[in-house]
C-alpha cells in the first residue's frame, strides 16, 4: 500500500514500500528508495517527498462515457464498466447564475452507490452574472457492465455535462493524491492553466467549462469529451503516467472574448485531481 500522506514517516517504511525487508540495511540514496519518487543519485531529498509514494503505478485511466443536458437537471447516463476492482471518476461541470451554493452537484451516484466528492469549485461568475462550476467525484467499486451515473444538481440553471472515467491498478484506500482548482472571472481570456501536484506514474483528470468553442490542452493530455450548449462548453480531460511534482495543464479555446459578460466568453472554471 502507499506510504502515509502526512505525519511521521521513517526510512524503514520507505524501504518496505520499495520492496525491502523490514529492519534490513537501507540508505536514502539506494536506487530502490529513490525510485519511489523518481530521484537521481546523490540529489537533495526530504522525507516529506515520500508522502503518499507507492511502489505500484496505476495501470491508467479510460474514458467510458459522457452525457449532457440542456436543462437544470443532472446529465444522467449509462456507462459500461469493466470487470474487477476499479476507481470510477465522474467529472461534472454546470452553468450557473446564482451564488446560493458552492457545492454543485450536491450528490452523484454510480449504480445506486453514493460517490465521494474529491473537489469542487464555484459558482464562478463573470461581470454579466453568468458562470459555472466544476467538480470531480469518485467511487472504488467492483460494479461491472451497464451502470447508471445519476445525481442532483442543486442550484444549477443548466445546461450541464459529465464525463466518466475508470481507473485501474491503484493500490491505496485513499486514491486522490491531490486536488486543484482554477478560474479567471476577473481576467477573461482564451486560455487558463491549472497546476496539479502528482506522484510519478499517477493519472490526472480535469473537469471544466468554458465559453463556446473548441478546447485543447497541452502536456500531451487528452480532452475526451467537449460539448457546448447555452453559451458554455463542458469537457473532461486526462493524462496517464505523469511525472512527479507540479505540472500546469493549460486549456485553450479557439473562440474570442467578444461579448464577454454576456455569454461567458472568456471565462474558464476548472477542477483537477491526481490519482495515485
Amino acid at each position: 500500500m502507499a506510504l502515509p500522506s502526512s505525519g511521521q514517516i521513517t526510512l524503514n517504511q520507505i524501504h518496505v514500500e520499495a520492496g525491502g525487508s523490514s529492519g534490513s540495511q537501507v540508505g536514502i540514496n539506494d536506487s530502490d528508495v529513490r525510485g519511489l519518487i523518481s530521484k537521481g543519485s546523490a540529489t537533495q531529498m526530504a522525507f516529506s517527498e515520500w508522502y503518499g509514494a507507492s511502489s505500484v503505478s496505476i495501470s491508467g485511466s479510460s474514458h467510458v462515457g459522457d452525457a449532457a443536458t440542456t436543462t437544470s437537471s443532472f446529465p444522467n447516463g449509462n456507462v459500461n464498466l469493466s470487470s474487477g476492482s476499479k476507481l470510477v471518476v465522474v467529472a461534472v461541470s454546470a452553468k450557473v447564475t446564482g451564488t446560493s451554493t458552492t457545492d454543485l452537484p450536491s450528490a452523484v451516484s454510480c449504480g445506486g452507490t453514493a460517490m465521494t466528492k474529491a473537489v469542487s469549485t464555484g459558482p464562478v461568475r463573470d461581470s454579466g452574472n453568468l458562470g459555472g462550476i466544476a467538480s470531480i467525484w469518485y467511487l472504488q467499486t467492483s460494479l461491472s457492465g451497464t451502470q447508471l451515473i445519476s445525481g442532483t444538481m442543486g442550484g444549477s440553471t443548466g445546461p450541464n455535462g459529465m464525463v466518466v472515467y475508470e481507473v485501474t491498478g491503484h493500490n491505496t484506500s485513499s486514491p486522490i493524491y491531490s486536488t486543484a482548482t482554477a478560474s479567471n472571472p476577473s481576467s477573461l481570456g482564451t486560455s487558463l492553466g491549472i497546476t496539479i501536484n502528482a506522484l510519478s506514474g499517477s493519472s490526472i483528470i480535469i473537469a471544466g467549462n468554458a465559453y463556446n468553442g473548441n478546447n485543447s490542452i497541452n502536456q500531451s493530455a487528452t480532452i475526451n469529451a467537449d460539448f457546448a450548449s447555452g453559451g458554455r462548453s463542458f469537457f473532461g480531460a486526462r493524462k496517464d503516467s505523469v511525472g512527479s511534482g507540479n505540472t500546469t495543464y493549460t486549456i485553450s479555446s479557439d473562440n474570442s472574448t467578444t461579448g464577454a459578460g454576456s455569454v461567458n466568453n472568456g471565462l474558464f472554471v476548472l477542477a483537477g485531481i491526481a490519482i495515485q
